[in-house]
């Protein structure tokens, strides 16, 4: 009896052994496959965040510049500083007779990396029209499309936010005499004038 007994007594313990090592070897294995799908996913997450970075590098580094442009549709730009007042726009002469001229106000130190790019697509774009002898607000990133007479033409335009404008014109100032002046009159010089290559427009 005693030797049944401790047969029985035997076996119940190899069978808790048995038991307790399947368990121990099924939740190590368990956890290494969290630990697996865990440095997955991470993996996973870091590739969705850098490649959409990358991608757009790419796109601005590609569309930076002004080369892609067949013909620029300007031919000359300058910088001129404003106060907040009215301004006077002359053109005294039309050398070619043009009937009228796009010209764009862009306010400098604006975080626009590439201005004269910018100024490419902004000239290229719909114009509000302004009437010779007429009155227009220039505003930041603004188009105009002035219309001229034969001879000489006056506009009056109004600067509302002080500062540092670089101004686009479709056409080189020089065939039309223009000038800017301030309210008492006194002509404004523009800073850092640019030719650019004609654009292929014919007078």
């Amino acid at each position: 009896m005693k030797k049944g007994g401790t047969i029985a007594l035997g076996c119940l313990i190899s069978f808790g052994l048995v038991a307790c090592t399947t368990e121990k070897e099924t939740g190590t294995s368990s956890n290494e496959e969290a630990l697996e799908t865990e440095v997955i996913d991470v993996d996973t997450d870091v590739e969705s965040k850098d490649e959409p970075a990358v991608e757009n590098e790419i796109a601005d580094a590609e569309e930076e510049g002004i080369e892609h442009h067949e013909e620029l549709p300007y031919e000359w730009s300058g910088s001129y500083s404003f106060e907040q007042g009215i301004y006077s726009l002359v053109f005294n002469q039309n050398e070619f007779g043009d009937e009228s001229m796009r010209i764009a106000f862009i306010l400098e130190n604006q975080n626009i990396m590439d201005l004269e790019h910018h100024a490419a697509h902004l000239i290229d774009s719909s114009a509000e029209e302004v009437k010779e002898n007429n009155e227009f607000q220039a505003n930041h990133e603004f188009v105009y499309n002035l219309s001229l007479n034969e001879d000489i033409t006056q506009f009056t335009f109004t600067i509302k936010e002080a500062g540092d404008y670089a101004i686009f014109t479709e056409h080189h100032p020089e065939e039309f005499e223009m000038t800017i002046s301030d309210e008492v009159g006194e002509e404004i010089s523009p800073q850092n004038p640019t030719v650019y290559e004609e654009h292929g427009h014919s007078h």
